[in-house]
């Protein structure tokens, strides 16, 4: 019963470090996203410059990852993902997931 209880407040432990984590993640990709807004619309508008918002986070990393690997065409973002940590794309990542688009 002990194992039982020590297995369980571990699991919550856990469970709660990597909410927090989340949600700090979140808090840096808030930070980060500054510089995207400068061209992708947060109110999920575009003129040639698709919207981020709202993607899944595994989308959003694979396409910066694309960008980094030059296997996407444009400087602009190949630049900006490559001095991009891992860390901070997957902070940008689960920032955008967590913003829905507005209805017009």
């Amino acid at each position: 019963m002990r194992s039982f209880v020590f297995i369980t407040l571990i699991g919550l432990t856990v469970m709660g470090s990597r909410a927090i984590a989340t949600e700090d993640l979140r808090a840096l990709g808030e930070y980060l996203a500054a510089e995207c807004f400068t061209c992708h619309q947060l109110s999920g508008d575009h003129n040639g410059i698709p919207s981020i918002i709202g993607w899944d986070t595994w989308a959003f990393e694979l396409v910066m990852n694309e960008y980094r690997n030059k296997e996407r065409d444009s400087n602009v973002m190949q630049t900006l993902a490559t001095a991009l940590s891992d860390e901070e794309v997957k902070a940008l990542a689960i920032y955008f997931n967590s913003i829905k688009p507005k209805d017009h």
